[in-house]
C-alpha cells in the first residue's frame, strides 16, 4: 500500500469515528459546534482567497457569528466549542 493511500485510509477512518463521536455529545453543544463550522466552511467558500477570508474573519470570527446566532456571548460559545474538541478527543482517542 502506498503511503499516500495509508494516510487516506487512515484520514477517513477518523472521520467516521469524528462523525460517531458527536452523536454522544450535548444536543446543544453538538448543535452550537456544528454551527460554527458551518459559518466557517461558509466563510470559505465565499471568499475569492485566502486573503478575503482573513479579512471576512477579522470582521467577525465564526465564534462571534455563532454567538449572535445562539444569542450568547463569544466566551461562552468559545468554551463550548473547546468542551466539544476535548470530547471529541476522549471520546475518539486510540488505544495505546
Amino acid at each position: 500500500m502506498f503511503q499516500d493511500e495509508r494516510f487516506e485510509i487512515e484520514e477517513l477512518i477518523n472521520d467516521l469515528e469524528h462523525r460517531n463521536a458527536m452523536r454522544y455529545l450535548d444536543e446543544f453543544d453538538r448543535k452550537v459546534y456544528e454551527y460554527i463550522i458551518y459559518v466557517d466552511v461558509e466563510m470559505a467558500k465565499s471568499a475569492k482567497d485566502f486573503g478575503e477570508y482573513l479579512e471576512m474573519d477579522k470582521q467577525k470570527t465564526p465564534i462571534e457569528r455563532a454567538a449572535e446566532h445562539f444569542n450568547m456571548n463569544p466566551f461562552e460559545i468559545k468554551n463550548i466549542a473547546r468542551r466539544v474538541i476535548e470530547q471529541l478527543d476522549e471520546l475518539t482517542k486510540k488505544n495505546g
